[in-house]
């Protein structure tokens, strides 16, 4: 049997584990693999780099309340010894609880009633990016070729100092425990798997819950204005960033920072009063156990609290309008232009996520085609004149929406009008809802610059203020993925 759902390292990665027998001469490995049980103290390793299986001899290192360490006996690392019972520690008694408190337990398939941590050199698929973890599905099934039937996380044990606070080990643990809990209740549910930006979405949200604060390497991210951002990628259209030639760069760096601050702006959203410390538990099981696969199993989840909320009616009308996934969408990036201190278009104060709004790549008064679920910002200026530009800008066509900010007013529309362009310096959001992540391309209309604009615009009446740019971390692709 195989199975094509596979979670690791920068990417949650769909691959067809279509292997049968393989002989090993690396790392030290010379065994026919027929993919059966193995004796304790062995198990089947992925390489990312080759997709090929490995035996190895693994070392117990340590058993707690909730986890079982072990580690690959070849892993040269001096810091291990000292740090695994705080890293066994850490998982017992604040990981675990944490994420499983939030997202729900994890089937328990080899009934040992713990978790299986394993300790290894992960070896990267390339790209310029370090994968610090996975968890693999196939684990979890007995007639899976190379499965451990167990449920297990891998952990590259490599880093220094593995256990300490300043390398991002426990929150690469909380990260893949999400998605051995999602795909437990799933599986439990007889339902599909989710879609990939969903289910990373909620394991970079696990991280949130695991710290109780935001994580800095995706929001640092976010809140820059890097290439792929600005060119419209967002986590919807999964490591297929439409308009940047480099897609294994900044792309799947942007869709782990893209769906970190969609998924914490639903928690915000979801949450009544002050949400600044919120975990959003509620609405992270509600999306989990939804039957949906796809955005309906947010929107389910997101739209019925939203249209309880007070100060939501204007947005409301919009959603009757346009429906669900476009009004969602539509708030979301209105919320990352305009950060209102409350309502839908903003983190209601939360300072942590401050986005710098820049235009695309593109030359003024263009056409830029979008992909499902991707956005760009751009604004008018005194020489867009609609009389010249009427024959140039789509009609409404397809899937493109618009969001425009004027007078201090939000208009969603599908297309533009002479009003929009009266009197310059109103704020386009052109983005594709199409609700099909696999959906074509769509020309959507782009005007001027608008990095000045959204730096010196007067605060809107409902309390937000200019989004500042926060600091660059420079590390983000060689430590943040996972």
């Amino acid at each position: 049997m195989h199975i094509r759902n596979f979670c690791g390292g920068c990417g949650h990665r769909y691959v067809l584990c279509a292997l049968a027998f393989w002989t090993l001469g690396t790392m030290g490995c010379s065994i026919l693999l027929d993919g059966g049980p193995l004796s304790e103290g062995k198990f089947y390793v992925q390489r990312l780099d080759t997709n090929r299986f490995d035996v190895i001899d693994a070392e117990k290192l340590y058993t707690g309340e909730h986890c079982i360490i072990y580690k690959d006996s070849r892993l040269d690392n001096s810091y291990l010894g000292q740090n695994v019972s705080s890293f066994t520690n850490e998982f017992d008694t604040v990981i675990y609880p944490r994420v499983t408190g939030c997202f729900g337990e994890p089937l328990d398939v080899d009934r040992n009633g713990k978790i299986i941590i394993l300790l290894l050199e992960i070896k990267s698929s390339g790209g310029g990016d370090t994968t610090k973890g996975y968890f693999w599905s196939g684990d979890m099934y007995e007639t899976v070729d190379y499965s451990n039937r167990a449920d297990m996380l891998y952990i590259d044990g490599t880093d220094v100092n593995i256990g300490s606070s300043n390398n991002y080990t426990y929150e690469t643990v909380a990260h893949e425990l999400q998605h051995l809990i999602n795909f437990s209740a799933r599986f439990t549910m007889q339902k599909e798997a989710m879609e990939t930006w969903i289910d990373e979405g909620l394991s970079t949200a696990a991280e949130y819950v695991y710290l109780g604060r935001h994580p800095t390497l995706r929001v640092d991210w976010f809140n820059i204005s890097t290439t792929a951002v600005r060119n419209g990628n967002t986590f919807f259209f999964w490591n297929r960033a439409s308009n940047q030639e480099d897609k294994n760069d900044d792309t799947r760096v942007t869709d782990y920072a893209s769906a970190y601050a969609f998924f914490q702006w639903l928690r915000i959203q979801a949450a009544e009063g002050d949400t600044a410390g919120a975990a959003g538990g509620e609405i992270f099981r509600d999306i989990i156990g939804s039957p949906y696969s796809d955005c309906r199993a947010v929107t389910n989840a997101i739209v019925p609290r939203l249209l309880e909320r007070d100060g939501y009616a204007e947005w409301a009308a919009w959603r009757g309008k346009y429906g669900d996934w476009p009004a969602l969408l539509g708030a979301w990036f209105a919320a990352n232009l305009l950060c209102d201190a409350s309502g839908p278009y903003g983190y209601k104060g939360d300072a942590g996520i401050r986005p710098v709004i820049k235009s695309p790549n593109t030359q003024t008064f263009n056409t830029l085609l979008l992909s499902p679920g991707e956005g760009v910002y751009s604004m008018t200026t005194a020489s867009s004149k609609f009389s010249n530009l009427s024959n140039k800008i789509p009609g409404e066509t397809g899937h493109i929406h618009y969001l425009y900010v004027k007078d201090s007013s939000v208009t969603f529309t599908r297309s533009l009008g002479e009003d929009v362009f009266a009197g310059g310096k109103t704020r386009i959001i052109s983005f594709n809802a199409n609700t099909a992540s696999n959906g074509d391309r769509e020309a959507a209309w782009v005007d001027g610059d608008i990095e000045d604009f959204s730096r010196s615009a007067a605060p809107r009446e409902s309390g937000t203020t200019p989004a500042p740019r926060l600091w660059v971390c420079g590390t983000a692709r060689a430590r943040g993925g996972r």
